[in-house]
């Protein structure tokens, strides 16, 4: 590796951790899962719904700087963006097993500004470690596959282990690990799977250590277990059969809206490319395939599809995706003699990775605080005085997880002036009752929904879009008029 190219690496890498660390200083409430991680964080408790491997780093970090209130977010906020980081260099690592430094770059390019991996380097969840770790297991794999021996069993073992410790659906890196070599040319099956157990009693033993509560309360970590498996069969508030979508879920609300359109087409003709020259796939195309296909499919078969969050759940498939919209057109190019068409097709890679950029740099800037619609919802309630009542996402702090757990007439009858609805939260029970076959508190939510909207409010809209757990519509609907109105809107 040349100095320019590890002088461009680092700049890429410095790029993505500046970009993961803008603008993460918003309120806790604003995500609805880190007030419980911040608890848990500082007084030493877990459910186990998820791992622990975030709580455990967030409470390392804490003994450095003593937090004792919320701020102790940042902390698991860095180690998102420093999970961000990870996933840029070892995307780097991959690519320069298949392609030459110019195109290993641009892959590196396109992770460190993408969309859904920005976004979600803010927050205190386990999604961005899970992928860093993710990614550092699928490296060793490709080590392990040429040489299944102690020395590459061991570092597989500890990086599996903490995949483990970061999220349960780490478990089909085992099932992808299993299949490997049918796809996967191995020269010692016997001698791989032999060593693979023992990685795994390693992963186990990392895992234990992690997660090492579990030993003393077992009964709250099989609660924990049992709890996220009811999920993923029944789905969480609403259920979403992959048939209602065509297997098309994931696709249109989670990877397009975080990859944009343009590196998402591009990342499907890749793989298009790759089953269609088959037999010039290197071992990271095929890995990657693998890995593209349980972890989109799982998600997408799953009745559980928990907004407002979606793209969360297939956030670890964004590098791969990335390295087939490079791979893809590097592919091609080599295929094309006419230097022209290879030009043209650098060029649409090169407009592709822009848009996903501006589109990083556009949620990044709104990620502000002082410019979420929530803010400006508060300040709209300064400026206009009455006693304001707050669902979940409507604002930093809430009164209410839905506010359909009252009428119009409760909350009037409590002296309240305007209630703060958000689409974060209202959105689920609409899309719910376009679906048949929903729990029948799907449906009497959403008419109760529709009660709240007969009332005026004023709607507050995103300058830029929503995305992920950032920048809700938010509606302020105003109890003072006597009779209701008949348009939903000012």
């Amino acid at each position: 590796m040349n100095s320019g190219a590890k002088w461009f690496l680092g700049c890429l890498l410095l790029l993505s951790l500046l970009l993961n660390l803008w603008n993460n200083d918003f309120p806790v409430g604003y995500h609805g899962d880190e007030p419980k991680k911040v608890r848990f964080t500082l007084n030493n408790e877990q459910d186990f719904h998820i791992p622990i491997l975030m709580l455990q780093l967030a409470r390392l970090g804490n003994l450095v700087c003593g937090f004792e209130d919320e701020r102790v977010v940042l902390i698991g906020r860095w180690v998102s963006a420093l999970s961000g980081v990870i996933i840029v260099f070892f995307s780097f690592l991959f690519a320069k097993r298949t392609m030459n430094e110019r195109w290993a770059l641009l892959v590196t390019a396109g992770v460190a500004v993408s969309p859904i991996l920005v976004v979600h380097a803010h927050y205190m969840k386990e999604d961005m470690l899970f992928t860093a770790c993710a990614m550092a297991a699928l490296w060793f794999i490709l080590k392990f596959i040429e040489h299944s021996n102690w020395k590459t069993a061991i570092p597989l073992g500890i990086t599996t282990g903490l995949a483990w410790s970061a999220h349960y659906k780490s478990a089909l890196l085992v099932v992808i690990a299993v299949l490997i070599p049918l796809l996967i040319s191995v020269p010692r099956k016997l001698s791989y799977y032999g060593y693979l157990i023992a990685a795994g009693f390693l992963g186990i033993y990392v895992f234990l250590n992690v997660n090492y509560p579990l030993l003393e309360s077992p009964e709250i970590f099989l609660e924990g277990v049992r709890h996220e498996g009811a999920h993923a069969a029944t789905g969480h508030s609403i259920s979403v059969s992959p048939f209602d979508h065509w297997f098309s879920f994931h696709l249109f609300n989670s990877v397009i809206p975080g990859l944009t359109l343009s590196v998402t087409m591009l990342a499907i003709t890749g793989i298009l490319v790759l089953l269609f020259w088959w037999k010039e796939t290197l071992d990271v195309d095929r890995l990657f395939l693998l890995f593209v296909v349980f972890y989109y499919l799982i998600p997408e078969i799953s009745p559980s599809k928990p907004p407002p969050g979606y793209a969360r759940y297939i956030l670890q498939i964004a590098p791969a995706m990335i390295y087939f919209s490079v791979r893809g057109i590097q592919l091609l190019s080599n295929h094309f003699e006419n230097s022209y068409a290879r030009k043209g097709l650098v060029l649409l890679l090169g407009i592709s990775l822009s848009i996903s950029f501006w589109d990083t740099l556009q949620l990044d800037y709104y990620m502000n605080w002082k410019r979420d619609t929530r803010q400006q919802a508060a300040e709209w309630l300064s400026q206009t005085g009455g006693k304001p009542f707050f669902e979940q996402y409507a604002a930093a702090k809430n009164d209410v997880r839905s506010i359909g757990d009252f009428t119009p007439e409760d909350l009037r009858n409590q002296g309240y002036d305007f209630v703060v609805a958000s689409d974060f939260r209202y959105e689920r029970y609409y899309r719910g009752a376009q679906t048949s076959g929903q729990d029948e508190y799907i449906y009497n939510r959403h008419q109760q929904y529709e009660e709240w909207f007969t009332f005026p409010f004023v709607e507050i809209t995103p300058a830029y879009r929503s995305f992920a757990f950032s920048n809700p519509t938010v509606r302020i609907i105003d109890l003072r008029p006597v009779q209701k109105l008949t348009e939903s809107n000012y």
